[in-house]
């Protein structure tokens, strides 16, 4: 079956009291005993988290309020289909199977020590260490397709930022169909224009890259303060890599991309639109809810705790995605208008997501201590599982039918990509 078909849409009250539901004695994953856990960090592992399901000194936060959602809306801009016919002409197009298939770096199982862990990965090479490029987002071949496999693939995705902003960010397409030897090759995120001699060429993202949604063809990213950015997964292009310096077209008329092997152009850009007397939002992650119809994408912001004084919200955001189109659900011209916003009221949030009406929250905790996990009932049910998520926790996905959900850890040298049991926090 062709990519381009499996890949496609055919398929497709009164506050209650923050719940600590830490368990005052750390239970270790089935089959690891203490030494096993003491012992992962020589045998590569991403260390002993189980040992550190603690709450952070700092106190969360306050009651949610259910906010208007007609404020805030996202405008779709001009797409970029004539760049990206440019560049169709001069670059040989590559499916979703030939990046998948050409995978140079490998993730290796792991054990993190969460409670109801499922799975994880370490790295197992300088991605492991490096503070050049730091990972945010995660999606998966479920959220693409609803199914586990597509094409005979199972595959995460997960977004890099170049710390330096000059590469600007880049998805790590991971093949985990065999989970026990996992690969993964980076592809270069580009903006395609025209050249005034009318040539295509592309230049990086400067984008954090903080959220990713896979949904059909489309691959969503967000943009900090400027809304979602949305590539088509039908145009990546492979281009030269022997010049390791260079991005978009040469004087000879090669394309490099920092060394990268494949680019994949934006197609169009979402940008934000707040009215009334709401502030900005600030696009910190993206997720999808395969559970709601239609289908959706859970939106959050993250405020640091210092903001908060400065009366900084910390919001929830959910807008409908059209189930023909597999874009947001927007009138004849393009604008979408959210379903459902919150502020939730909790600082240090990195990312949100939501499974039966019920919003699941990634909330980090330093570079020492374990992230939180919380759980969202609107209008003001508020549940903490305190240490429940890895240190450096980010972005959230769910994979339903394997009732699993997703974050990955940014900091170096803590470095893993892991799922928990989904239905032990919402049933």
């Amino acid at each position: 079956m062709q990519w381009a078909r499996e890949w496609g849409l055919d398929t497709v009250a009164t506050m209650t009291e923050d719940t600590d539901v830490t368990p005052s004695t750390p239970t270790l994953p089935t089959g690891i005993g203490r030494r096993a856990v003491l012992g992962l960090a020589a045998a590569g592992a991403v260390g002993a988290t189980a040992l550190r399901w603690a709450p952070p000194a700092t106190a969360a936060d306050g009651t949610p309020v259910v906010l208007d959602p007609t404020s805030f809306r996202l405008v779709e801009s001009e797409r970029n289909a004539g760049a990206i016919n440019k560049l169709r002409r001069v670059l040989r197009r590559a499916s979703v199977t030939e990046v998948l298939d050409s995978g140079d770096r490998t993730l290796a199982p792991t054990t993190v020590g969460l409670p109801h862990e499922v799975r994880a990965w370490a790295y197992t090479d300088d991605d492991a260490t490096t503070t050049d490029w730091y990972p945010q987002g995660i999606t998966s071949t479920f959220d693409a397709t609803g199914e586990d496999v597509a094409d005979g693939r199972s595959a995460l995705l997960t977004s890099w930022y170049d710390k330096a902003d000059v590469q600007g960010a880049r998805i790590a397409f991971i093949d985990i169909t065999d989970p026990d030897e996992p690969t993964y090759r980076y592809v270069l995120l580009v903006e395609p224009y025209i050249r005034e001699d009318g040539r295509g060429d592309f230049r990086p993202v400067p984008v954090h890259a903080g959220g990713l949604v896979w949904y059909g063809h489309w691959l969503s990213v967000v943009d900090t303060w400027n809304g979602v950015r949305v590539f088509d997964m039908r145009h990546l292009f492979e281009v030269d890599t022997d010049r390791p310096d260079a991005v978009g077209r040469a004087d000879d008329g090669t394309y490099h991309a920092f060394g990268h092997r494949y680019v994949l152009p934006q197609a169009l850009h979402h940008t934000s639109d707040v009215v009334g007397d709401e502030t900005d939002f600030r696009f910190s992650s993206i997720s999808l809810d395969r559970s709601s119809s239609p289908h959706s994408v859970v939106m959050a912001e993250y405020r640091a705790a210092a903001d908060e004084a400065a009366g900084q919200a910390a919001r929830v955001i959910r807008f409908d995605m059209h189930p023909r189109t597999g874009l947001l659900k927007a009138s004849d011209d393009g604008v979408a208008v959210a379903r459902e916003v919150a502020d939730v009221d909790i600082n240090s949030m990195q990312s949100a997501t939501a499974i039966d009406g019920v919003f699941v929250i990634s909330r980090s905790a330093g570079t020492s201590a374990n992230g939180h996990l919380v759980t969202y009932t609107p209008p003001e049910e508020v549940t903490w599982y305190r240490g429940h998520f890895p240190v450096g926790t980010e972005d959230l996905t769910t994979w339903g039918s394997r009732d699993e959900l997703w974050t990955l850890a940014e900091h170096p040298g803590q470095r893993s990509i892991v799922a928990v049991r989904a239905s032990a926090y919402v049933s």
